[in-house]
C-alpha cells in the first residue's frame, strides 16, 4: 500500500472517529445537526454552537463530489476506454499493457457519478427546505467527505506498471463475478429507493413556509417507512455497500468509506428516531431506527 492509498484510509478513520467523539461530548453534538435536530437553543448556546446555514446548502455536497468524481475520470480517460471498449482488432497484449485501471474502481468511479448527478437533481427539483438548517461544522464535513471519496477513487484507480495485476474478465472467478453483478443490481435498487423515500418526504411538505414545526409535520408512511425512521440513510448505506461488493471487499479504503458510512448515519438515525418519539404523539410503536425488523 503506497503512501496516498494510506491516505485516503487515513481520512476515512479520522472522520468516523471525529464523529463518535462528537456523539459522545454533549456540548459538541449540533455540530453534526441538520433539519429538525438542530437545536436552537437561542441566547444559551455558545457561539460556535449557533453556526449554520441554510440546509438547502446540501446541494454544494453533489455539486462538488460530481465535479471532483468527473475529474478524476476524466484524466483516465484514455486509459479508461481501453478498460471498458477493448477492440476486436487489437492484440491481447495492447490492451492489457494500455488499461492500467482496475476496472471495478472504474466501475464505482462512474456509478457514482451517477448517483451524485440523480442527489444534484434531487436537491433541485424534489426537496422543499424551507427554513431548514444545518451547522456549519456539517457542511463542511459534508464537502470533505466527497473530496474524500474522489481521493480514493483517483488513488485507487491506477493499477500500478506492472501489467500482470491487469486481469481478463475471462481470468475473473466466477464468484467475484456473481458478486460485482448484485452489486451493481444493489447500486440500483439503493438508488430508487432512496429516490422514492425523498420524493415521499417532499410531499409531506405542502409548501416552504411550513418550516420544521412539529405541528406541520407529518409522519411519513410510503415504502420502507412503514418499518424504519431513516429508509433514506438504509439505502445510502446499501449504495456505498455496493461499491464494496463491486471491488471484491479488496480495497481497503473503499471498506473504511462504507464504516464511515455506517457510522454517520446510524448515529443519525438515532437521533432522527428519537426527535420522532419526543415529538410526535402518534408515531408508530413498531417502527425502527435504521435496519428494517432489527435496529
Amino acid at each position: 500500500m503506497t503512501e496516498l492509498h494510506q491516505l485516503a484510509s487515513a481520512g476515512w478513520i479520522c472522520l468516523t472517529f471525529l464523529c463518535m467523539v462528537v456523539t459522545m461530548i454533549p456540548a459538541l453534538e449540533s455540530m453534526s445537526e441538520h433539519g429538525k435536530l438542530l437545536s436552537g437553543s437561542g441566547g444559551t448556546a455558545i457561539w460556535w454552537q449557533r453556526l449554520s446555514v441554510p440546509k438547502r446548502l446540501f446541494a454544494h455536497f453533489y455539486v462538488a463530489g460530481f465535479v471532483f468524481v468527473t475529474m478524476v475520470v476524466a484524466w483516465h480517460s484514455p486509459q479508461a476506454r481501453a478498460c471498458l471498449l477493448p477492440t476486436q482488432h487489437s492484440p491481447a497484449s495492447m490492451n492489457t499493457g494500455t488499461c492500467r485501471l482496475k476496472s471495478d474502481v472504474l466501475v464505482v468511479a462512474l456509478l457514482f457519478q451517477a448517483h451524485l448527478a440523480r442527489r444534484v437533481c434531487e436537491c433541485l427539483y424534489v426537496h422543499r427546505w424551507g427554513r431548514a438548517r444545518m451547522h456549519a461544522a456539517a457542511y463542511a464535513v459534508g464537502i470533505a467527505h466527497y473530496a474524500l471519496a474522489a481521493f480514493t477513487l483517483a488513488v485507487e484507480l491506477p493499477a500500478g506498471a506492472d501489467s500482470k495485476q491487469v486481469t481478463s474478465h475471462k481470468d475473473t472467478p466466477v464468484g467475484i463475478i456473481i458478486a460485482q453483478l448484485a452489486g451493481v443490481l444493489l447500486f440500483l435498487a439503493a438508488n430508487a429507493g432512496q429516490n422514492a423515500a425523498h420524493r415521499h418526504l417532499a410531499s409531506l411538505k405542502p409548501d416552504t413556509r411550513a418550516g420544521t414545526d412539529t405541528a406541520s409535520y407529518r409522519i411519513p408512511t410510503a415504502g420502507l417507512f412503514s418499518e424504519v425512521s431513516c429508509p433514506h440513510y438504509f439505502w445510502e448505506i446499501a449504495l456505498y455497500a455496493s461499491f464494496v461488493m463491486i471491488t471484491g471487499g479488496q480495497v481497503c479504503s473503499v471498506v473504511l468509506m462504507l464504516v464511515w458510512v455506517i457510522t454517520n448515519l446510524s448515529i443519525n438515525a438515532a437521533h432522527m428516531h428519537a426527535w420522532y418519539w419526543s415529538h410526535l404523539k402518534d408515531y408508530p410503536v413498531r417502527r425502527r431506527r435504521l435496519v428494517p425488523f432489527l435496529w
